[in-house]
């Protein structure tokens, strides 16, 4: 379900990228006020249906294992007491589901709902939530977008990292150039982690040339073009059926790359 809005342009962060081309442009972040965000467990603890419990029956007949009867009798009860934080996890991905799956007619309305929900970010959060949803880019991406405008939270480079193979998976290659960028100009961002997940969705959706493209200009992200990142790229490209091309790389480079 496509909840961004269908113009020319996509705004990510503090990028506009034009749907028609692989330029970025410095753009405005979405004008939306920064909200005070609620804990977590004060939309739970007024959520029935998180709170409720029931107790287990008392056996008054033959002897059974307390812990069997336990488990027989009410394994709902005791999963929720051995997984609390687990349950917890699970009221938010499904209060944040709820919102990101409803229709909206711009992201400042996604922002909005998002808001008015009370969730509090993590990194720990933040990486779940995306790991969970790493096949519903739409949802990812909404929701992604909406921890950025937080005020008590910013995105750590595993969470950019997570976004950018989502983004790479889905072929959403305007969206990642747009997120490779905004990443480049935070410090120490861009690593040979966030290389690797490129390079590999580019040479998957067999862009070869464009794969390539990104060792050619890697300096400029601050990662040295030695033999690691030759070898993540030809590594890549031979597991992708690209053997033909990873040769042409060896070519290229091994007279200016120590082998």
């Amino acid at each position: 379900m496509q909840h961004l809005p269908p113009p020319a342009q996509w705004r990510l962060g503090r990028s506009t990228i034009n749907a028609a081309s692989y330029s970025v442009t410095v753009a405005t972040l979405f004008s939306i006020p920064k909200p005070t965000t609620i804990a977590l467990h004060r939309y739970l603890l007024f959520n029935s249906q998180c709170t409720k419990t029931e107790s287990p029956q008392e056996e008054d007949d033959d002897f059974v294992i307390p812990s069997l009867v336990y488990w027989v009798e009410s394994p709902n009860q005791r999963l929720v007491e051995l997984e609390p934080r687990k349950q917890l996890r699970q009221s938010l991905y499904d209060t944040a589901e709820r919102i990101l799956n409803r229709r909206f007619s711009s992201p400042e309305q996604v922002n909005q709902a998002l808001n008015d929900c009370g969730l509090t970010l993590s990194d720990s959060i933040v990486h779940q939530f995306l790991m969970r949803f790493s096949n519903e880019w739409v949802l990812a991406f909404d929701f992604f977008i909406w921890a950025e405008t937080q005020t008590d939270y910013r995105h750590s480079p595993e969470s950019y990292n997570l976004m950018v193979d989502i983004l790479g998976k889905a072929r959403k290659f305007q969206l990642l150039w747009g997120l490779i960028e905004e990443m480049n100009r935070l410090d120490g961002y861009f690593s040979l982690v966030t290389m690797t997940k490129v390079i590999g969705r580019l040479a998957g959706a067999r862009l070869y040339k464009e794969a390539i493209d990104v060792l050619r200009g890697i300096e400029r992200f601050g990662i040295s073009k030695d033999i690691t990142s030759l070898n993540i790229l030809m590594d890549s490209l031979v597991k992708r059926n690209g053997v033909k091309h990873a040769h042409e790389v060896f070519l290229e480079f091994k007279d200016s790359i120590p082998m």
